[in-house]
């Protein structure tokens, strides 16, 4: 590999790798914050308010999940349909640069055809 394409890997993963800990970090404290606001409204005693949090968590934790899963889907079958249709293009060109020029495709038709007579 050439060090100008090491460059450009290198700070790819290093913008992939700070967007991934800002997603977190900011996820975490709206998790924090929402399970606090949670635990403070509730009119109930402290076992059935921590009983909450843990509830409240559950249900972001679980809609977090299924977020993401839905992105990642998202964007695995772009990337697959961008490939799929690179490969199409690619066995079209392949194609044709096999494929006889029509006039040698004539040309060819002539021989053979002169040949059978």
């Amino acid at each position: 590999m050439e060090n100008g394409e090491d460059d450009e890997t290198m700070s790819m993963v290093t913008i992939t790798s700070a967007v991934g800990e800002w997603s977190l970090l900011t996820a975490s404290f709206a998790l924090f914050v929402g399970i606090y606001l949670g635990v403070l409204t509730m009119p109930i005693t402290t076992e059935y308010a921590v009983v909450a949090g843990l509830v409240i968590w559950a249900l972001f934790f679980l809609s977090l999940v299924i977020l993401e899963y839905k992105a990642v889907t998202t964007v695995v079958g772009g990337l697959i349909h961008s490939a799929v249709g690179g490969l199409r293009n690619s066995a079209g060109v392949a194609s044709t640069l096999f494929t006889p020029s029509k006039s040698k495709s004539i040309e060819n038709q002539t021989k053979i055809y002169s040949c059978h007579l």
